[in-house]
Parts: structure tokens; sequence; C-alpha cells
């Protein structure tokens, strides 16, 4: 699988990150969620980013680095999943899905609307609605992997964004591999999961 073209705005849209993300990185120290499919809920799996690397995701393109996807609520987890099912032809009861609380501290990570308050371009409609699959199949990074990208080349933890499937929750989304010495990701009754999902 190839690497994709970098998006055409990249250095532009990290060079203005690069100066306004200082004023707005915060830490977090909450519980998150994620809904997965019993296959990806094994520990080793959980919260690697393994899978984004390989096949990419909204926020980082394929190929570069682990990246995590959880949310800030059930819900929001649920409905993230059943989207997902969706994309790839399947029935949402086809499946069964593990729901899990994962506790995160982190020491900068950045938000999504306050950087957005300070930029002409891009929108919040931009990064949430594009297709970034679509784009990738014509070879080039999307808009909001490259808003992300450039998080993670600037050394940021990760950032936390409104949910695509609704507005009133948010996504967390961090970069395992740039995670600060004092941060710390810890998946909720990991021995008891560890013990019950098929090997």
């Amino acid at each position: 699988m190839s690497l994709l073209n970098q998006h055409p705005r990249f250095n532009n849209l990290k060079n203005h990150l690069k100066s306004i993300c200082p004023l707005h990185a915060e830490s977090w120290k909450r519980t998150a969620f994620r809904c997965v499919e019993p296959k990806w809920a094994r520990p080793e799996y959980l919260i690697s980013g393994k899978g984004t690397k390989r096949h990419g995701g909204r926020w980082m393109r394929r190929g570069l680095t682990p990246t995590v996807y959880a949310s800030s609520s059930e819900t929001i987890a649920l409905k993230e999943a059943l989207h997902n099912f969706g994309r790839y032809g399947i029935k949402p009861r086809q499946k069964p899905r593990v729901l899990i609380d994962i506790e995160i501290e982190l020491s900068s990570l950045v938000p999504m609307l306050p950087l957005l308050e300070n930029l002409t371009w891009p929108s919040l409609k931009e990064l949430l609605e594009e297709d970034w699959e679509a784009v990738n199949a014509s070879g080039v990074e999307s808009l909001s992997q490259a808003f992300g990208r450039a998080l993670w080349e600037l050394g940021y933890e990760g950032l936390r964004v409104p949910s695509a499937r609704d507005r009133r929750g948010q996504n967390l989304i961090w970069f395992p591999e740039r995670l600060k010495p004092n941060s710390k990701v810890t998946i909720v009754g990991e021995a008891e999961l560890d013990r019950w999902i098929a090997k």
C-alpha cells in the first residue's frame, strides 16, 4: 500500500498551528470509551493504534504513526461504532461489540474548537464532513489527516474534536508514540478483559 501524497496546503496549515497551539494546549484526565469488535478488544490491540497506522483514519493518514480513537461517552462510542460498521456494509446486529472504559491522562492535548476560532481556514464543517476515504482513494492525504499530522509533527500527544456522528459529543485522538513521561493510558478491567476475550 503506497504512501499518500501530502495535502497541498499542509505546510501552510502546520505553520499556522505552530503559532497558536501553545496558547490552547491542555492536560486531560478523564475516562474515554471505545466500542469495538471482540477481536480488537484484546488489550494488546485496544490502545496500540496499529490498525489506524495500517489503514488510516479521519485524523491520521496510513503508514505514519499509531493513532488511537476514543469517545467522551458510551453513547458516542456506540454511534461511532455503528457508523463504522455501516461504512463497510455490515449490518449493526451482525457482529457483537465490546464497550470498554479507558482512563486517560495526557499533558499536551490540543482542543480543536479554540484553534478554529483563531483560523480563517479550515472550518469545522470541512474537517468533519469531508469523505477522507474518497480523498485517500485519489492518492492524496485528506484535510483532516493533514490537521492531525501537523499536530503530531509539532510534538503534541493528540487532539480533542467534536464527534462527526453527534456534535454534542467529543472524540479523543492520541498518538501512543508521543506520550510524555507523565502521561498514561490505562484500560479499566484489563485483567478481566484479557481473561474473557478469546485469543
